[in-house]
């Protein structure tokens, strides 16, 4: 819904009003003539034809050839330019990195993975500033149209956006990531943890759309958790809402062992291909993986009823190399979280693959566009 025009005395102020005002329209309801825009927005149709006018200047508006075959004067038509500038999610984990690339409407102009080589130390300054600049050239875009990335890191980050611990990469400890990317990249860069990103992810694309109180569970290497409680993203106080793994009496604690069990079933494999291996042999009856897949999904299912019977959610969606398993394993996870939830909430796997962080950090930084929308022009 379309807010009033706003009145006061301070001409500038009034003016920036506007123009928000009608570019909010346009963008929000597509293409429209002069009169509907006055008409929507409750401004003067001078006043319209003034910031339109600025608009179309700025490049953010186009103005529409008239439609043919009409008698009379044909109206002059305004359509917003999703293509005037471009977002990226970038999602980074211990062994690889994703990117999501969309225009200003969220419509996907590129995706791309690639692997982290684990014998060289690299910042996540430079991982993701190389990953971005890539998949520009890769699409043909100028750096300048770049408005916003969002950026998805494991461990735990602070609100101005630098990572406060993260046990995976140590060293990353303290890096002033959101900062000192966004001065590289010349536009504002806004990061958080993995689980936090996969869930806006799961609710923008994904099938938690629409639902207000949901857990995203990322099961690899280390869980990820992102939580949505009443509509509202959960960070607390240091952005450690959810970390749950590290309570000792969960067995979050002990996933090392997993690494070296994988590690004897699939010597030749990195970790995230060792752990999709092991889900997908499960899957078709082996014995070693079935047993390995059964004690994680008893381990893993402890620390999602901690949280289910804190937050009491409508839906828990569970993605990573776990979904390799499919129904069985879906199965044998529900079945755990039913025993112990007073109110069992749905329970699904993600199919959104590995894109599903960069996809949830696209959609923060088209959230940060939407708050400062004139930046734009």
């Amino acid at each position: 819904m379309v807010a009033p025009a706003a009145s006061g005395s301070d001409p500038a102020l009034l003016r920036r009003l506007n123009t928000e005002l009608a570019l909010r329209t346009v963008r929000d309801l597509g293409e429209m003539t002069l009169a509907e825009v006055a008409r929507v927005a409750g401004l003067a149709r001078s006043t319209t034809a003034d910031v339109l006018g600025d608009l179309v200047r700025s490049g953010i508006v186009a103005e529409l050839q008239p439609a043919s075959g009409r008698s009379g004067r044909p109206a002059r038509r305004y359509a917003f330019r999703a293509d005037a500038g471009y977002v990226a999610g970038v999602g980074i984990d211990s062994t690889g990195v994703q990117v999501v690339l969309c225009d200003l409407s969220g419509d996907v102009i590129l995706t791309s993975s690639g692997e982290l080589d684990t014998r060289q130390a690299a910042s996540p300054v430079r991982i993701a500033r190389q990953v971005v600049e890539s998949a520009l050239r890769e699409a043909g875009l100028r750096p300048r149209l770049l408005r916003a990335v969002g950026v998805g890191v494991p461990g735990v980050v602070g609100a101005a956006g630098d990572i406060l611990i993260c046990h995976s990469h140590p060293d990353w400890d303290g890096v002033d990531l959101a900062g000192t990317l966004s001065r590289e990249l010349h536009c504002p860069v806004l990061v958080e943890n993995r689980g936090r990103m996969a869930v806006l992810g799961e609710v923008w694309r994904g099938i938690g759309d629409g639902v207000q109180d949901l857990i995203f569970v990322h099961a690899g290497a280390r869980n990820g958790v992102g939580v949505i409680a009443g509509g509202v993203l959960l960070r607390g106080r240091h952005g450690a809402a959810g970390e749950i793994g590290h309570h000792p009496a969960l067995s979050w604690t002990g996933q090392r062992r997993y690494r070296d069990d994988l590690a004897e079933l699939y010597p030749e494999l990195g970790l995230t291909d060792a752990a999709a291996a092991a889900f997908a042999a499960a899957a078709a009856g082996e014995p070693r993986a079935s047993a390995l897949v059964e004690r994680y999904v008893r381990d893993l299912a402890e620390g999602i009823n901690a949280l289910v019977l804190v937050v009491n959610p409508e839906l828990v969606v569970v993605g990573g190399p776990i979904t390799r398993g499919g129904d069985p394993v879906l199965a044998a996870l529900r079945a755990r979280i039913d025993q112990v939830a007073l109110f069992p909430p749905k329970v699904r796997f993600s199919e959104l693959g590995d894109d599903v962080v960069a996809l949830g950090a696209v959609r923060r930084a088209l959230l940060r566009i939407d708050e400062n929308l004139l930046e734009l022009t």
